[in-house]
């Protein structure tokens, strides 16, 4: 299946209006369809990724292992505009000018700051048009940088996300290319997962599900993996060990992701399932881990959140039970003449106190049905990723513990809103501004959502 990833083709942007410019991997010129520039496209240059001696594979592992424990921060520069791996919307225009102006920079003359600049942004943008569907746009973005980084750890990353792309678009003969000269036994975290979820990605297109799991390892510990990988390369795990015909053991791994890894990288594996429906990811473990899973974020809600107010209905009807009985105690005393009964003082006081006890009742059903409205979104509403922009405190608290409004950026697709909720949180502190969020939307109400915590 011949596709936009065919490693015979050059694919670049055009240097005058930035659309895909298709030529032969020897170079030549080409007519841009678009603006019609002419323009002359280079030969691709393949330079070699496997660079110095083999390290022993003990030595190796126990390297990437401790590359793991201190992963690298996100780069300042794109701080602003991204949300982990995640480009802010409106924020591709100013992306994608950064990445044109690095590209021209190194074109002139060697500045490893630019290098830095143009991988950083290369990478982001390729998530953002794998997201959007754009592979031709992602093709060009990552070949066009290609030209320009000579690092090989650069080289081998975006190699091997061609090749993964290629694997998942059905293309496993361009995949394989792509990935031919790639280093299998890198000594870079970031490199060494690159290649392992590349060759993940084609074996499960090819059906070898044995193969999967050596290049992933059988559990979450067996290899470290860059953060970033984890929920695709835990789903495809999952999904090996499902159609290896141990549907429990791919249960177990996708309920380990949300327990171990949280709802962002619960999120992250979900859109990767979305995305790629035709490989049939876990057909039959992910919602038969749903209900496990839910009861684990169930759990967590319960922990951080305030306690159910059910202590206020008790008491409700505490007080209208004791009304009762005091009226009816008096009226058996007038009409047995016992020298007590009712007494227009005492029943102006029980009416009084009488009237207490419905709005604790109110209060209670109203909680209940706010907490079952929440369990039901987190079940059934779609996920989404969300960023904190605003939070304030309303004053109101329950029991104790502190209600705040939160401002969050829906980040949907190719477009973001805002949408404000309001919760009850026993650590309001870690719920800052610009912290990620997982989401589920309401699907009648896109402005109704639950936080999944």
């Amino acid at each position: 299946m011949a596709t936009f990833f065919q490693f015979d083709l050059r694919v670049l942007p055009c240097e005058t209006c930035g659309a895909p410019l298709e030529g032969s991997s020897g170079g030549g010129k080409v007519i841009c369809k678009y603006c019609r520039d002419e323009q002359t496209l280079a030969r691709r240059e393949d330079l070699p990724l496997v660079v110095g001696a083999r390290m022993p594979e003990p030595e190796r592992l126990a390297l990437l292992r401790r590359q793991d424990a201190h992963p690298p921060p996100v780069p300042s520069s794109l701080a602003q505009i991204c949300v982990g791996d995640r480009l802010i919307p409106w924020d591709v225009p100013e992306a994608l000018a950064r990445w044109r102006l690095a590209r021209r920079r190194l074109a002139h003359a060697t500045d490893p700051g630019a290098a830095e600049e143009l991988f950083a942004l290369t990478r982001v943008l390729s998530v953002h048009y794998e997201a959007s569907g754009a592979m031709l746009e992602l093709r060009a973005l990552i070949e066009g940088a290609l030209d320009e980084l000579l690092e090989p750890r650069h080289r081998q990353i975006l190699r091997a996300a061609l090749a993964r792309t290629a694997a998942l678009t059905g293309d496993l003969t361009a995949a394989q290319a792509w990935l031919d000269g790639c280093d299998a036994y890198a000594a870079d975290l970031d490199a060494d997962g690159a290649h392992r979820l590349a060759r993940a990605c084609i074996d499960t297109a090819r059906g070898d599900f044995a193969a999967v799991l050596a290049a992933l390892g059988q559990s979450p510990t067996d290899v470290p993996l860059p953060n970033d990988l984890d929920p695709a390369a835990a789903l495809l795990r999952a999904n090996a060990w499902e159609r290896s015909g141990n549907l429990a053991r791919g249960c177990e791994l996708l309920v380990h992701l949300a327990q171990h890894g949280g709802p962002l990288f619960e999120l992250r594996a979900h859109e990767f399932r979305e995305r790629h429906p035709e490989l049939g990811l876990c057909r039959q473990s992910w919602p038969a881990s749903r209900e496990p899973i839910q009861r684990i974020y169930a759990e967590r809600a319960a922990q951080t959140g305030a306690p159910p107010v059910l202590v206020l209905a008790v008491v409700g009807a505490l007080i209208v039970l004791a009304c009762a009985a005091v009226l009816l105690f008096s009226l058996v005393g007038d009409v047995l003449d016992l020298g007590f009964g009712l007494h227009p003082i005492t029943i102006l006081i029980v009416m009084f106190v009488s009237m207490l006890g419905p709005p604790f009742i109110l209060l209670s059903l109203a909680d209940r049905r706010e907490t079952r409205r929440a369990l039901e979104l987190r079940a059934t509403g779609r996920p989404a990723l969300g960023v904190i922009a605003h939070r304030v405190e309303t004053g109101n608290a329950t029991m104790g513990v502190a209600e705040i409004s939160l401002r969050v950026l829906v980040l949907d697709a190719d477009s973001g809103y805002l949408a404000t909720t309001e919760l009850y949180h026993r650590d309001p502190g870690s719920l800052t501004r610009g912290a990620a969020v997982a989401l589920r939307i309401d699907p009648s109400d896109p402005h109704t959502f639950a936080l999944v915590l």
